[in-house]
């Protein structure tokens, strides 16, 4: 077997900047999107809800495919790595592409613009880095404490760039302007951080090339196996629905996000001051949530703070029935902070699952089961922008008044205020019952003996 390099805390660092790359586009296109071309482009909410439905079901395939383009290479920099450097340059391109409509087009012309650039920056370059940036937790360490770090990296990468993303846009187009010239200049910005972090993460990152990963990579497994063992693993099915239903209802909250904070509390760049509100006691929280998890296991753990997160989220609608801000940021900081749970347990539940379904089924499919249950939490995401333009073709929305700097119809403000009020409750009520129905640590025990007489481990 192979030596592996040493590892440090740069090397840590540079795997959450791979995450930060691919996040931050997605974060930008459910936060600001809508908002973008609606008010700006002047495209109608409900053409830009269908494109991003419709661009978004494309995703599937295209994750399986990188999946297996990525089993394929074979360069001097390894099987993955090459790939975070295309989707780097890819997604820094598209960025500045998908936010800037060239002025005097057509309404068709705008929403065909739309589609292709939407196309372009998620379905083929955000897909390019994403699988990448998360194949390549198996080629940079065969350590599983090593692999912890790198996950826990992921993680902090994948936060920190929702921070941003939501947070920092709002004041730069606040200072910049909600205009054509403020999307640009501020797109500018993110084009080129997207440039440096990613080829940063892409040369300081290097694959350990050892015989067990080359044995990894040559294992051969027939799709219609891989699917079949999948769909019959129920606590997977239910893990992936669990998964999807909170980025479904992430991706609504971002995507009305500026448009109740303005519509509703009468100042768009409070979004920024509720992303902070939510996401801040999320990362603080976190290494309570582990120590909470190694005392009380990772389920009982899981479904407290499923518990307290719905708790947040009913505080948070009655807020919003009576506009009363400070409660409503009570309810979004209390949310947050029991959102730490899942942050820290969820991604072993699934590890253990995907143990489990190659102990049961005898199929080892842990990097397809885990590209899948990214992509369906990318189609929880398009699904909630998407949803978030029905929302407000229900509430009869006026890009117009918007641009003009005049209020909503009474009516508008109302759908928007129920919308935000009570979809949440209904959504994470079904999380927390398929987090319960995941349940797979009773299993475990026999599954961790079953695997290590079937590897002839003692």
């Amino acid at each position: 077997m192979g030596k592996e390099r040493k590892i440090g805390g740069m090397d840590y660092f540079a795997y959450a900047c791979s995450a930060l790359v691919y996040i931050l586009p997605q974060y930008l296109l459910s936060s600001f999107l809508s908002a973008y071309y609606t008010d700006v482009a002047l495209v109608s909410a409900g053409a830009v809800g269908a494109v991003v439905l419709a661009m978004r079901f494309t995703d599937g395939i295209s994750d399986l495919c990188m999946g297996r383009i990525i089993d394929k290479t074979n360069s001097r920099f390894g099987k993955a790595r090459p790939w975070l450097l295309v989707g780097t340059v890819g997604l820094a391109v598209t960025l500045l592409t998908v936010f800037h409509v060239p002025a005097g087009l057509p309404a068709v012309a705008k929403i065909a613009w739309l589609a292709v650039a939407y196309f372009l920056i998620m379905t083929v370059f955000g897909t390019v880095q994403g699988v990448a940036s998360n194949t390549m937790i198996i080629y940079l360490t065969n350590d599983s404490q090593k692999r912890n770090k790198f996950g826990a990296s992921n993680m902090a990468g994948v936060y920190v760039g929702g921070l941003v993303a939501t947070t920092v846009t709002t004041v730069l187009l606040g200072a910049f302007g909600y205009t054509q010239a403020g999307y640009d200049k501020t797109m500018y910005i993110y084009s080129a951080a997207v440039l440096f972090f990613g080829i940063f993460s892409f040369v300081r990152l290097k694959e350990t090339q050892n015989e067990t990963n080359k044995d990894m990579a040559g294992e051969k497994v027939p799709m219609g196996t891989i699917v079949r063992s999948m769909f019959q693993n129920h606590y997977y099915v239910f893990a992936v629905v669990a998964g999807l239903l909170l980025n479904l209802t992430n991706g609504i909250i971002t995507g009305l996000g500026v448009y109740f904070c303005r519509d509703i509390f009468g100042n768009a760049n409070l979004y920024a001051l509720v992303t902070l509100a939510l996401l801040l006691p999320t990362l603080f929280a976190l290494p309570l949530a582990v120590m909470v998890a190694k005392k009380l296991g990772h389920h009982k753990t899981l479904m407290y703070g499923r518990v307290g997160y719905i708790v947040g989220v009913v505080v948070e609608g009655i807020a919003l029935l009576m506009t009363n801000l400070p409660l409503f940021f009570v309810g979004v900081a209390f949310s947050g902070l029991c959102s730490s749970t899942f942050a820290a347990c969820f991604t072993a539940r699934v590890a253990n699952i995907c143990d489990y379904g190659e102990w049961k089924y005898r199929t080892n499919a842990s990097g397809i089961m885990m590209s899948a249950t990214s992509f369906c939490n990318k189609v929880g995401l398009g699904l909630g922008s998407a949803i978030t333009g029905v929302i407000l073709e229900i509430a009869r929305y006026d890009g117009a008044l918007a641009k003009a700097g005049a209020a909503q119809s009474a009516y508008t403000v109302a759908v928007e205020r129920y919308a935000v009020a009570f979809v949440p409750i209904v959504l994470n009520i079904i999380v927390a019952v398929c987090v319960y129905k995941s349940n797979v640590d009773p299993q475990m025990g026999q599954v961790q003996k079953g695997l290590a007489e079937r590897r002839g481990e003692k």
